[in-house]
């Protein structure tokens, strides 16, 4: 094993670690720790989606796209970050104004169950896609650690 594939083994040992410690501090219930008591500050919540955000599919994900499919990998990134800045200058007052939790919520609010369900049944599809890209990048990370 080489200096790098050791240091990504002991990157995972360790968000492993960090993990079980999170799950043991989430004791006050899940409302609370997914969504932070509602206490976040407008910079906290900023940083946290821009950590979200940037992860192994924005970097590596997409340059491997490049590399293989040109410029147009780059839609992934410019569609988050369109989204962020719409939903933080625009939607974000508005979605906190109606003390609602989730985005399902707000489609029931306005439309009916059946509406939420198309909610949630796109929202996994759409985890599903950034799982894979995820994977795609961990894959990439780890072929060019093997060589």
């Amino acid at each position: 094993m080489n200096l790098p594939l050791i240091i990504v083994v002991c990157y995972i040992a360790a968000l492993f670690a960090i993990s079980a410690y999170a799950r043991k501090l989430a004791s006050s219930g899940t409302e609370s720790f997914i969504l932070a008591g509602r206490k976040l500050t407008t910079p906290l919540i900023a940083v946290t989606v821009t950590g979200l955000a940037i992860g192994g599919a924005s970097t590596i994900g997409v340059a491997e796209r490049a590399y293989s499919v040109g410029l147009a990998a780059g839609w992934y990134n410019v569609a988050w970050a369109a989204g962020a800045v719409v939903m933080g200058l625009v939607a974000a007052a508005k979605y906190r104004k109606l003390n609602i939790s989730t985005v399902p919520e707000l489609f029931e609010r306005f439309y009916d169950t059946r509406g939420r369900i198309i909610c949630v049944l796109s929202q996994i599809l759409m985890l599903l896609v950034i799982t894979s890209l995820q994977y795609i990048a961990g894959g990439a990370i780890l072929a060019s650690l093997s060589v």
